[in-house]
Order: C-alpha cells, then sequence, then structure tokens
C-alpha cells in the first residue's frame, strides 16, 4: 500500500471517530447539563393561622373563647394556670374536651375568621375583690388542620401558635 492511501483511511477512520464521539457527547452532555432556569418570582402562601383568646369574668365562671384571625384552618387547645387564691373546677363541654396532658381541646375545625364555643370554667377564690385575670394565666395553642383523605387531624408535635 502507498503512503497516501494509507494516509487517507487513517483521516477517514480519525473522522469516523469523531463524528462518533460528537453524537455520544450530545446525549452525555445532555445528562449532565439538565436543569431549569426561570425568571421572576411568584410568591405562595399556605396560609396561617392566628388564635386569638376572649375571655370573659361573669357570677365566678370564667368564658373563654378562641377565634381565627388567620386564613387557615386549624385546631385549638388551651391550658389554665391558676394560683393558690383561685380553685378551677373542671366542667363538662360538648364542644371542649380535657385531656390527662391538663390542655381543653376544641372537638371541631376552627375554621379561618371563625371562632369557638366558650367554654365556662367554675373557680372559687379567697379573696374576692381580685381581678381574677391577675391570678390565673391561659395558654393558647393552635396546629394546622392535617388532611389525610376525608378525615381531617391535628398534629400536635408541630403546634404553630
Amino acid at each position: 500500500m502507498d503512503k497516501n492511501k494509507l494516509k487517507k483511511i487513517k483521516i477517514g477512520i480519525v473522522f469516523l471517530v469523531i463524528i462518533a464521539i460528537a453524537f455520544c457527547a450530545n446525549k452525555v452532555w445532555a445528562y449532565f447539563s439538565t436543569y431549569c432556569e426561570a425568571k421572576g418570582s411568584q410568591r405562595i402562601s399556605i396560609g396561617t393561622a392566628r388564635p386569638v383568646v376572649e375571655k370573659r369574668n361573669a357570677n365566678n365562671n370564667i368564658y373563654i373563647a378562641i377565634r381565627n384571625d388567620g386564613d387557615a384552618d386549624c385546631y385549638a387547645r388551651i391550658k389554665i394556670f391558676a394560683n393558690s387564691k383561685v380553685q378551677l373546677i373542671d366542667n363538662n363541654s360538648t364542644k371542649w374536651n380535657k385531656s390527662s396532658d391538663g390542655y381543653w381541646y376544641y372537638t371541631d375545625v376552627l375554621s379561618a375568621g371563625s371562632r369557638t364555643s366558650e367554654i365556662q370554667i367554675p373557680y372559687t377564690q379567697t379573696n374576692a375583690s381580685d381581678d381574677i385575670f391577675s391570678n390565673i394565666v391561659i395558654i393558647n395553642e393552635a396546629t394546622r388542620v392535617l388532611y389525610n383523605g376525608q378525615t381531617p387531624s391535628a398534629n400536635w408535635e408541630s403546634f404553630i401558635y
């Protein structure tokens, strides 16, 4: 074989190898460069529950309700602490259930913009001239409603307020 023919064969083989690499490189490049670009922004809001305690005192009874001023549904619970001058008396309620952890749980979902029914808690006080709300502390907490299928539920491990 003469040198010219051998040179043409080598150039042809190199050219075919370059073409084969070019076809493979395109697929490899696509694999390693998969990404997405976007411009601008869009705010995403999943809503927030904002529970607010409403309380009043009348005839040795504390009346407590929770109002949801937020824009998301939630479950609500309260806990009441009293000093030694006040004795709280447990009261049965149809919408509020007292649990062994000391919290009163509202049984219904508290929709955005709505209010719970009042819970009435009777008390006795050693000094009737004291303001009852200076002798007790009301803690309210709320957690988002979890919708698992059709049944709403609460996760009190991740309460929001």
